[in-house]
């Protein structure tokens, strides 16, 4: 199968399903927008470079400089189009993370017209709305960026609606699914575990803790710092790495002579971080929401702004608590996330497309729109996917809010 993967390679995801799926046999061709300057990984096709924009400074004086630059950009774009749409023809398998190809999500309806395979990837703020987020969850203990509170839910509502139209598959977590509407698969997070070392028993004078979020409002890390300065005044020993931007070889070597991780308490747990950590040799704390833990019930020590002093004074103090996450969170890693695991899984999963793990409801039972435009713009992307065979199973008909569905 010759498979084509992009447009963005966050937390080395790209990499790591290119690397899979060749081990499984497979032709893949990976395309990136943007490449993490922390993450260092090769793509096969440089996006940004395959459609260059002229991006000059604004100025209303030079009429023909800005129409010029309009129509070079229109230009480059189609011929952007082109190249893209070869890219999709020449492939059986499409898999989408973060961004589709084309700025007006054209190239979902373009994939199945093709009648190609196409599988959207849901990673976070790429699907989760802000506000679903914060009435669903309740954390509204923190104080966050105005864009994110006064954000306009029309992309993820574009993107969310095309990929629940037109995708074989959806992979998605509850955390993020506040606008869904299709039932969709777990995300399982692809490790390989080659390129991590497990180092069981460190020998470290007093535990080392590594907290390094990736956006620091969203991790919760000036609770997590905080209740670690108090254990520290209160005589808890320990040594503490809060690191940022740090270079992804020089982090996972930073989690190999690491004790603890603590991740993350405002979104939920574990992600990429919290299994790579595990696959070092840490004993993870991080905030987890037991939902289907049926099928997905991680060995994560779990935090949140409550609970948060508690549990980690008793995971620095207790040795053998930690031993026991340290040994169960690596067996559950090697058996539940390595790579070529999770690829193949992915394969097994579109011979079974019906089948799914969960049934998001907050929108058509319990999110309280802003404002009457919400609603509206809420509407007309139920109603672009009220046609779907899915949707006539699975959504009850009805009004709520002035929502429709």
């Amino acid at each position: 199968m010759k498979i084509l993967i992009g447009t963005y390679n966050i937390a080395g995801w790209i990499t790591e399903y290119e690397f899979a799926f060749k081990k499984l046999g497979h032709s893949v061709t990976t395309t990136v927008f943007i490449k993490p300057d922390f993450y260092g990984d090769s793509c096969d096709v440089n996006l940004s470079k395959l459609y260059p924009r002229d991006f000059e400074k604004y100025d209303k004086t030079h009429l023909f400089k800005r129409a010029k630059r309009k129509l070079k950009n229109s230009i480059n774009y189609n011929l952007y189009k082109a190249k893209i749409k070869q890219l999709i023809n020449d492939h059986d398998l499409i898999i989408l993370i973060w961004s589709p190809f084309f700025d007006d999500f054209s190239d979902f309806q373009y994939i199945k017209k093709k009648k190609k395979k196409l599988i959207t990837i849901f990673i976070g703020s790429d699907a989760r709305y802000f506000n679903a987020f914060v009435q669903e969850f309740k954390v509204t203990q923190w104080s966050f960026p105005s864009d994110l509170v006064f954000g306009s839910p029309d992309y993820h509502l574009n993107l969310i609606r095309n990929a629940e139209k037109y995708s074989d598959l959806i992979y998605s977590v509850p955390d993020q699914a506040g606008l869904q509407l299709r039932p969709y698969r777990h995300l399982q997070v692809p490790i390989r575990l080659s390129k991590l070392e497990f180092v069981e028993s460190k020998n470290n004078n007093v535990p080392v803790i590594v907290h390094a979020p990736s956006i620091a409002h969203k991790k919760g890390s000036d609770i997590i710092l905080s209740t670690l300065d108090r254990l520290r005044s209160e005589g808890i020993s320990f040594e503490l790495k809060f690191v940022q931007n740090m270079p992804h070889n020089q982090l996972i070597k930073l989690l190999s002579e690491s004790d603890i991780l603590v991740d993350e308490i405002v979104m939920h747990g574990p992600g990429t971080l919290s299994f790579e950590a595990m696959a070092s040799g840490c004993a993870v704390a991080t905030k987890f929401h037991k939902r289907n833990t049926a099928f997905f019930k991680p060995p994560v020590w779990n935090i949140d702004y409550d609970n948060i002093y508690e549990q980690l004074k008793r995971l620095i103090v207790d040795v053998d608590l930690r031993k026991q996450l340290v040994k169960d969170g690596y067996n559950y890693v090697k058996k539940n996330n390595d790579s070529i695991s999770v690829c193949n899984q992915i394969l097994c999963d579109l011979d079974t497309p019906d089948e799914y793990d969960y049934r998001p409801n907050f929108l058509r039972y319990y999110y309280i729109p802003r404002n009457e435009e919400e609603v509206n713009r809420i509407n007309l992307w139920s109603s672009f996917v009220n046609d779907c065979s899915w949707y006539i199973k699975y959504i009850t008909p009805g009004t709520r809010e002035g929502m429709i569905f």
